[in-house]
């Protein structure tokens, strides 16, 4: 991740980022705490191999934050 925002930021993108926790709910949970938002966006790997997908994760966000939760899944796999 580091990596994509210095690459960003070489380009002239203003970008902000932090590592976060291992366990998605936590790492949310520690940015909700300092910032608003409107919605969650999930990224996520395709269904078959997307460990976040199959734990549920989009609707076990919804419910514990309270926020509408758009979830993107990529097309490609190599």
């Amino acid at each position: 991740m580091l990596a994509d925002l210095g690459a960003l930021g070489a380009l002239g993108v203003p970008v902000e980022g932090d590592l976060g926790r291992t366990q998605p709910l936590e790492a949310m949970e520690k940015v909700f705490t300092d910032h608003r938002f409107d919605e969650i966006i999930v990224a996520a790997l395709p269904r078959p191999v997307s460990h976040r997908l199959r734990a549920g994760l989009p609707r076990r966000a919804e419910r514990r934050f309270g926020l509408p939760v758009t979830t993107i899944i990529t097309r490609r796999w190599p």
